[in-house]
C-alpha cells in the first residue's frame, strides 16, 4: 500500500500541538519507538531505494518492508510498504539474524501522533546517540494533494516539506 508522507524540519512542537488542538485533533498515540533497521549482505536494500525496519511502538511490535515509488514530487517521500504484526521483538530480531540480516542501525524517539481527516500528523524527538536531530513533524496522508492541503492548514509551505528518511535527516543534522 502507497504510504505518502514528508517531514518539516525545526518546528516549534508547542506552536504545531496548539494548532492541532485548535483544528480538534485528537492524539492518537504517545509513546516511545524503538527502531532497528537491517541490511542483507546479498541484497543491498538502501541501494534500490529500500528499507527492512522491525519496531516496537509502545507496547505494539511491527516488522516493516519499505520501498521507493518513482515518479513523485520530490519533496515527498512516496513508500510501496508492508507491514506486519509480530508477537514478540527480541524473538522476530533473533530470526532475522538467523537469516543473515545484519543491523545497520538502532533509533529511539518519542512520537505524539495526531489524527486530522485522511492524515496522522507526529512530533518526533529522537532520543540517545540521534538526540542531537531538533523535533520535526511528520505527515502522512493519503494523498499527494491531501498532505499538502494539511501542511498548509497547519502553517507550511511546500517549500519546507522534506523527503529526507531517518539516515538522510542524520547526517543533515551532523554537518551543523
Amino acid at each position: 500500500m502507497p504510504e505518502i508522507e514528508a517531514k518539516i524540519l525545526d518546528i516549534d512542537p508547542d506552536r504545531l500541538r496548539l494548532r492541532l488542538a485548535e483544528l480538534g485533533a485528537p492524539r492518537s498515540f504517545a509513546g516511545e519507538l524503538h527502531a532497528i533497521f537491517f541490511s542483507h549482505p546479498a541484497d543491498d536494500l538502501a541501494a534500490r531505494g529500500a528499507v527492512l525496519r522491525l519496531r516496537r511502538e509502545g507496547e505494539a511490535t511491527v516488522l516493516t518492508y519499505k520501498e521507493r515509488m518513482p515518479d513523485h514530487d520530490p519533496a515527498l517521500k512516496v513508500l510501496d510498504e508492508r507491514e506486519v504484526g509480530v508477537a514478540d521483538f527480541a524473538g522476530m530480531r533473533e530470526i532475522l539474524r538467523g537469516l543473515g540480516y545484519r543491523e545497520m542501525k538502532s533509533t529511539r524517539k518519542f512520537r505524539e501522533q495526531f489524527e486530522l481527516p485522511g492524515a496522522h500528523v507526529v512530533i518526533d524527538s529522537y532520543r540517545e546517540e540521534l538526540a542531537y536531530i531538533p523535533v520535526f513533524c511528520e505527515i502522512e496522508a493519503a494523498s499527494e494533494a491531501r498532505l499538502y492541503a494539511v501542511a498548509e492548514t497547519l502553517g507550511y509551505t511546500r517549500d519546507q516539506l522534506s523527503a529526507m528518511n531517518s539516515f538522510e535527516l542524520a547526517a543533515h543534522y551532523a554537518k551543523r
